[in-house]
């Protein structure tokens, strides 16, 4: 009895159990795979089970809600943790944290229940509670750092995620931040938690993104050409050093453009380029050079304004503002040498060291991409199950990233394809198992698994439900009408779905679902 009690995971509130380390490997390497959507992995585990013969596969729940105590206690056991931060570790000791990219999306917060996304009079939660936001992290490789879910995209909100969420060794080591609203208040209290940090760069790729915006995210002739402007910003120049831009810009409000520069920023307002010049610039533009001068810069843009007339006319979904307004915009002083930090930050890095550095902050939107193709189909979801699954997409970025970068395979593979090769390890020993075990074993009997999100989510689902029933739509009469009604018309039976009896004994009696 008492070795059985030591190698079993028993759940509060459910009947559910497990007791081998096999299964715990089994239940860790589907969720891993299939990035936390419980249907699919069911359906594998069912699968693997059946497959052996056992009859254990007669007692696995069918439903999604049932396997999420059992996910987070094996992502949260002391084997898993241990193998993260191994991997932060690893990250670490190979300087990722020199150069992050911060971003955050917001669709993927929608379906959360119990928010509304217009008014936070409406929503069960406070301000402060909801998650509004989901942050990216993602270091000088392309490496997944954190995805943090926050309550708004303020300064202070967005200093408080990281510092909760990176290590001492990683603070020290950042020194260059890439993020779409770089400004002198976001440097002010990042340089609070990341004592050499030395600037922050603005993202050249989202402009362009805006731009497309107006013609419904399709490339056109003129948002090409805009894309071959910004690409600039994210060139080196191996005769060239960081002096030549001069130091880097930190948010000083003394300095503007000088008569040249505002004359030619003019002309992307009044669109007055002729076209022959335009098109001169365009020409000889060259694409593998950085910008050496702010007014080059400034020139290509109104050259861009002077030959797509009919492109830069539109109105932007989002800033609606028409596409010329946009442009002029981007041409104001600060927003220049916010981008022109992304030369200064290359050109004071080793050439080793840029050449796996992402550009901006697009490598956390197409992050954000991957993400919003994870929750497509998830329509309501609560807070505490969206931080289970970040944690989960996270930790599988980390698997695969670092494996292909410090172990790579002889030949090129798929993200998903590393990660299935790199999960062949088991994480538990049979010792690690039972000291795992041992934790809730106690005389004749096992103790409760500690799960702080589930006893969240316990919470949150009274805070919904009490939230819906303050909702006027909630005193109908339809409901009650419904309960009236009897009890063979109230569930439809199918070959799925008929009543039948099941062999374990439940307080002694047979129970018939």
């Amino acid at each position: 009895m008492q070795t059985m009690l030591s190698t079993t995971r028993l759940y509060e509130g459910s009947e559910t159990f497990f007791t081998l380390a096999g299964f715990a490997e089994l239940l860790l390497r589907e969720v891993l795979i299939y990035n936390g959507k419980m249907k699919s992995v069911m359906q594998r585990i069912a699968i693997q089970v059946a497959s052996q013969g056992c009859e254990i596969a007669n007692l696995l729940p069918v439903n999604g809600k049932s396997w999420w105590p059992m996910v987070e206690d094996v992502f949260a056991s002391p084997a898993v943790q241990a193998l993260r931060y191994v991997l932060l570790a690893e990250l670490e000791t190979h300087t990722e944290y020199t150069s992050i990219s911060i971003d955050a999306t917001l669709r993927i917060c929608l379906s959360i229940l119990g928010q509304s996304a217009k008014k936070d009079t409406a929503s069960a939660y406070s301000a402060g509670d909801s998650v509004k936001r989901v942050l990216s992290v993602k270091g000088r490789t392309g490496a997944v750092l954190a995805m943090i879910p926050m309550s708004a995209t303020t300064s202070e909100v967005v200093t408080k995620a990281l510092s909760d969420n990176m290590s001492v060794i990683a603070k020290q080591q950042v020194k260059f931040v890439f993020c779409d609203n770089a400004s002198p208040k976001l440097l002010t209290h990042l340089s609070t938690i990341f004592p050499v940090l030395e600037t922050l760069a603005l993202d050249p790729v989202h402009l362009p993104i805006v731009y497309e915006y107006s013609t419904w995210r399709k490339r056109t002739p003129g948002s090409i050409f805009l894309r071959t402007i910004m690409a600039k910003f994210n060139k080196r120049d191996n005769t060239r050093t960081a002096n030549s831009w001069g130091p880097f810009y930190c948010g000083d409000s003394t300095d503007k453009l000088d008569k040249a520069e505002s004359i030619m920023r003019q002309k992307i307002l009044d669109r007055s380029m002729s076209s022959t010049r335009a098109t001169t610039i365009q020409n000889a533009l060259k694409g593998d050079q950085p910008w050496y001068t702010r007014i080059d810069y400034i020139e290509s843009l109104a050259a861009l304004v002077a030959l797509y007339p009919s492109e830069v006319t539109r109105i932007a979904p989002g800033p609606n503002k028409q596409v010329y307004r946009i442009l002029w915009s981007a041409a104001a002083f600060d927003r220049i040498e916010w981008m022109f930090n992304n030369m200064r930050i290359r050109h004071s890095m080793a050439a080793s060291e840029c050449t796996l550095l992402p550009s901006g902050t697009a490598s956390n939107e197409a992050l954000h991409a991957e993400l919003n193709r994870c929750f497509r189909s998830t329509q309501s979801i609560h807070q505490s199950t969206i931080r289970l699954k970040l944690q989960i997409l996270c930790f599988a970025k980390l698997v695969s990233h670092t494996s292909a970068m410090y172990r790579p395979t002889i030949k090129q593979m798929a993200s998903s394809h590393v990660l299935a090769r790199s999960l062949v390890c088991p994480v538990w020993t049979t010792e690690s198992w039972r000291e795992w075990c041992d934790e809730l074993s106690a005389h004749r009997h096992m103790n409760k698994a500690d799960l702080p999100l589930k006893s969240r989510r316990v919470q949150e689902i009274a805070k919904v439900k009490q939230h819906m029933l303050k909702r006027p739509a909630s005193n109908s009469t339809g409901s009650a009408k419904a309960s009236k009604l009897p009890g063979l018309l109230k569930k439809k039976r199918t070959a799925f779905t008929r009543q039948r009896k099941g062999k374990l004994l439940r307080q002694g009696q047979h129970v018939c679902k």
